[in-house]
């Protein structure tokens, strides 16, 4: 080895880290450009979400000879019908309870923190929970501001910019994924010719594991919210607490949120009762509550969350305070997905360029099934066996975007 000739494992660690620096400085643009833009965000992100939601029914109906403008439009018929005959029948119990859980929040607050403070008494403990009127006070002086007119100002944007992202996601979101779906195998056909033929092969494999990771965790994650928010519902009123409807619908709006959300949905019906009705009710509160995150936990993710992208509970927590820093509770929505394909992205380019590794299998080990208990693994082999007879009868999906094994 001549003088001029570089350590081989000195160049491979000089490129990852000018890698390194090269993700996190596009990753640094791409999030001020996002705040920059931000009011065409969340209609993007939703539209995304409709378009990994739709595709499998929409794909179906185009391969049984049905086109894919009809596919789609038969799809948005079927989920308004379904959107707006469910809004006729629980609107007004959950305007009147979501009106009664409003007022029986600074209660909630009271009787927690009167239970705190009595809970660290009895321990040794001195411990004074701020009231609601100290809280707002002093969150109230972050706010002020010297001039009223700039405050003034402000508000009036604020508000306006609320009105707006409103309008645009009701109504940019769906258009833009009908639109999407519609000419989604022609995009397919563009990526795929825009990649350089010394990478296609693997380009296309890995954003096709991409995709499947990401359109099972839209898909699943909506499922299972539905589920949790179903059980909830049920075992909140079997037990005759007050506000079950609009407890469960956000415990299962709430369960989307990784490791906080089951929590934060928990306290909340443990709250109610505690306001509402007696100690028996607290107890059977919390024993409702936890025993459907026990059977989300080991039962319906597991089965509904076909492939995952493990990732460790600190990974996630911190990913949840950056993303809810960053855009709120979108943020805190999108930090889990956006942190799995970082992963597999860094994942891929590490055992393939660094290591060596075949990107075949690279891109296989990236992506893990679940374990699940015998029952679901009964049905999982159900649907995937009907899955492969389905890709028998046509072995060339229109796009990566497919939930084909």
């Amino acid at each position: 080895m001549t003088s001029r000739d570089p350590n081989p494992l000195l160049r491979r660690l000089g490129i990852a880290s000018w890698s390194i620096v090269g993700v996190f400085a596009v990753l640094a643009i791409a999030i001020w450009l996002l705040m920059q833009a931000s009011i065409i965000v969340i209609p993007v992100v939703f539209s995304l979400a409709i378009v990994y939601l739709l595709n499998p029914s929409v794909t179906a109906f185009e391969r049984r000879g049905m086109g894919r403008l009809l596919g789609t439009a038969i799809m948005y018929v079927v989920v308004t019908v379904l959107l707006f005959g469910v809004g006729l029948a629980v609107w007004p119990s959950l305007a009147d309870q979501g009106s009664q859980l409003g007022e029986s929040l600074p209660l909630i607050y009271e009787r927690g923190a009167e239970w705190v403070e009595d809970t660290a008494e009895r321990a040794g403990l001195e411990v004074v929970v701020p009231t609601l009127e100290e809280l707002t006070a002093e969150l109230g002086t972050g706010f002020e501001f010297t001039d009223e007119l700039q405050g003034f100002a402000e508000g009036v944007l604020a508000v306006l910019a609320g009105v707006l992202e409103s309008v645009a996601l009701i109504f940019l979101a769906p258009v833009i994924a009908f639109y999407i779906l519609v000419d989604l195998p022609r995009a397919t056909r563009i990526f795929r010719d825009l990649v350089p033929p010394s990478i296609k092969e693997e380009t296309v494999h890995v954003a096709e594991r991409l995709g499947r990771a990401l359109g099972g965790f839209v898909r699943g994650q909506l499922v299972a919210a539905t589920i949790v928010a179903l059980m909830s519902m049920t075992g909140f009123w079997a037990i005759g607490l007050d506000l079950w409807l609009v407890i469960g619908i956000l415990a299962g709006a709430l369960n989307m949120i990784p490791l906080l959300g089951p929590w934060v949905g928990g306290l909340l019906a443990v709250g109610v009762a505690l306001v509402t009705g007696s100690l028996g009710l607290v107890i059977a509160a919390g024993l409702v509550a936890l025993a459907v995150q026990q059977i989300d936990n080991h039962f319906v993710s597991p089965l509904v969350l076909r492939a995952t992208v493990k990732l460790h509970p600190s990974v996630i927590i911190l990913a949840l305070m950056v993303g809810g820093s960053i855009a709120g509770l979108l943020g805190v929505l999108l930090a889990v997905p956006a942190v799995a394909v970082l992963k597999v992205l860094a994942s891929h380019y590490w055992r393939t360029r660094m290591l060596g590794e075949p990107w075949q299998d690279a891109a296989e080990a990236i992506i893990e099934e679940p374990e699940i208990t015998r029952t679901g693994e009964i049905l999982v082999e159900r649907i995937r066996a009907r899955k492969e007879r389905e890709v028998a009868d046509d072995p060339n999906p229109t796009s990566f975007f497919d939930e084909t094994p």
